[in-house]
């Protein structure tokens, strides 16, 4: 079976939450879709959760690409909720993993939103009406 992990900030859960749901009822027999949150809830680090995944999809936002460009943190009851250094470094040092990199965007594209140098431009996704 498939590992796709689904990375995202905290104020793009819901459709965050909604397309991988989406996602999970069409992959249901072929992949296992998962957040940061079931990524890691059996105590796996992160970074080895996201190394091991088949495909990352990425929901690229406002707050979700600074985090990434400033290596910040999201914290949440003191729960890392996105974790902006480990997506920056993994995916600016890791070309296998860059590759099995999906970006999604619930709005419009601009000029800040964080792309990976070398990333192929034909995976990024605008959705703008949601799923």
């Amino acid at each position: 079976m498939q590992y796709i992990l689904f990375l995202y900030a905290e104020s793009d859960k819901d459709e965050a939450e909604a397309l991988k749901d989406y996602l999970q009822g069409k992959l249901r027999s072929f992949a296992e879709l998962r957040n940061v949150g079931d990524a890691i809830a059996g105590e796996q680090e992160f970074t080895w959760e996201l190394r091991r995944s088949h495909c990352v999809v990425l929901i690229v936002s406002r707050l979700s690409s600074s985090l990434i460009q400033n290596k910040r943190q999201e914290v949440e009851d003191e729960f890392v909720t996105f974790d902006g250094k480990v997506v920056h470094d993994e995916f600016k040092e890791n070309k296998e993993l860059l590759e099995r990199l999906i970006i999604v965007s619930f709005t419009e594209r601009n000029r800040n939103d964080w792309i990976p140098d070398g990333f192929d431009e034909r995976k990024i996704f605008c959705l703008k009406a949601g799923v």
